[in-house]
């Protein structure tokens, strides 16, 4: 079950694997790391009492976890539970994770340390335009079907061009890792709410997030780990509340800037599972 962040996939989610025997498996890139919870709407410690919910809040922001490390654990609960006959109730907003739980994902050999980090201070450093023309210049054919728009995308390509020596389209051609049975029956669903009542649902939410405590939240996560451009600090919003904390902008217009921020991650996953998943089941729940 997938769509967009507060589109209502965990409530619903909670209520079927209630009615059924099912587990709930988390497939939301965010909602993997223990220190968020607030900020990332991680179901709480209630509605894990409510049903069995598995991969939440089980990786350090300060750990690399990449997409292919989630398809190995998620297949490896899938199956677990196949021989049990319980059901899997996959729930989450990150379509790549889906994708390569499904359709497989390449094996990327992981990049030189050093080359990831040269990598990423170009990233930090220059234009997305100036970015793309380096990595058209050292890897013309993944430049050729990125964007220069799609800066982490672009910035992966160059780290693997620069510590393999290949393409990262060579590697997704030659090295495709499947990690389901072709007989696993599997049903996909996508939560569609009308965008209005989505951006809607999304103030809500956020507003109940700063009477619960994001702030603070934000406040001791940054202390801890004070890397924001790392990807377990990417919780939608708090870079808003952390320019808040650190003086530069109000309470006001950090809690205007999240929901800004959070209407348009919104918009790209739906725009996401509209593109990638076409044949998938729309739902489109009441806010």
């Amino acid at each position: 079950m997938a769509g967009a962040t507060a589109s209502g996939k965990s409530d619903l989610a909670l209520r079927i694997a209630q009615t059924v025997d099912a587990e709930i498996i988390n497939a939301d890139a965010l909602q993997i790391y223990q220190e968020w919870q607030i900020l990332t709407a991680r179901p709480s410690a209630l509605d894990l009492s409510r049903a069995p919910h598995v991969l939440y809040g089980y990786v350090s922001p300060a750990e690399a976890y990449s997409a292919a490390q989630w398809c190995q654990d998620a297949a490896r609960i899938i199956l677990q539970n196949r021989e049990k006959n319980r059901l899997n109730l996959l729930v989450g907003g990150t379509g790549l994770y889906f994708h390569a739980l499904l359709n497989g994902m390449a094996e990327i050999p992981d990049p030189d340390p050093e080359v990831r980090s040269a990598a990423r201070s170009l990233a930090e450093t220059l234009p997305s335009e100036a970015l793309h023309a380096i990595l058209t210049e050292e890897d013309p054919e993944s430049a050729a079907i990125l964007h220069p728009n799609d800066r982490q995308r672009v910035t992966r390509a160059l780290e693997v061009v620069r510590s393999t020596g290949k393409s990262v389209v060579y590697w997704q051609k030659e090295t495709l890792q499947t990690y389901l049975p072709e007989d696993m029956v599997t049903e996909f669903f996508v939560l569609d709410p009308p965008r209005l009542a989505l951006y809607q649902m999304i103030d809500r939410r956020f507003d109940m997030m700063i009477e619960k405590g994001a702030i603070e939240e934000v406040r001791r996560i940054t202390g801890q780990f004070p890397d924001m451009n790392s990807p377990g600090m990417k919780a939608v919003g708090a870079r808003e509340i952390k320019a808040f904390l650190d003086g530069e902008i109000t309470k006001t217009e950090a809690i205007t800037l999240a929901k800004t921020a959070t209407r348009q991650y919104a918009k790209r996953q739906t725009t996401w599972f509209k593109n990638k998943t076409p044949n998938a089941k729309r739902l489109a729940p009441e806010n």
